[in-house]
């Protein structure tokens, strides 16, 4: 499966961080991006750009994470799309130990590398394998 314009959505509340993965998941892999800044919005932006696969902080101010992922499952036409966390409160050898799962949930820390998050996302996508070498936080995404 070619992952070349496939829509991701982010959700963060700093617009300095989804503004800069978005030009980099954009230039990196062709992906369509759609961003929020705003957590009380983003379920119906979600709704109306129907995503492949949803990133999003766990920690937002008034709505976090978790309650929105909650939201977005409830949603038949969002309930079978991958949600990845994006959290700068676990680092990247902790993630990996896990495989990249925590409490059964998907997790990328901001310090990420944007070719190994690139990587990941491709594979999530795919819908095979997608853990990813130690070395992947030597810089960070944003």
């Amino acid at each position: 499966m070619n992952t070349s314009g496939k829509r991701i959505f982010i959700v963060d509340n700093e617009p300095e961080l989804t503004d800069v993965l978005k030009i980099a998941l954009e230039t990196l892999a062709d992906f369509r991006i759609r961003t929020e800044n705003d957590p009380g919005l983003a379920l119906a932006a979600a709704k109306e750009f129907a995503p492949d696969l949803i990133i999003m902080d766990i920690k937002m101010p008034g709505l976090d994470g978790a309650d929105l992922a909650v939201r977005f499952q409830a949603e038949p036409a969002l309930s079978e799309t991958p949600i990845v966390f994006l959290t700068g409160t676990v680092t990247e050898p902790e993630i990996v130990r896990h495989g990249r799962h925590i409490g059964g949930l998907r997790f990328l820390p901001k310090t990420m590398r944007l070719d190994a998050m690139v990587t990941c996302l491709e594979g999530i996508l795919r819908g095979g394998p997608e853990n990813l070498a130690d070395g992947a936080a030597e810089s960070r995404a944003a």
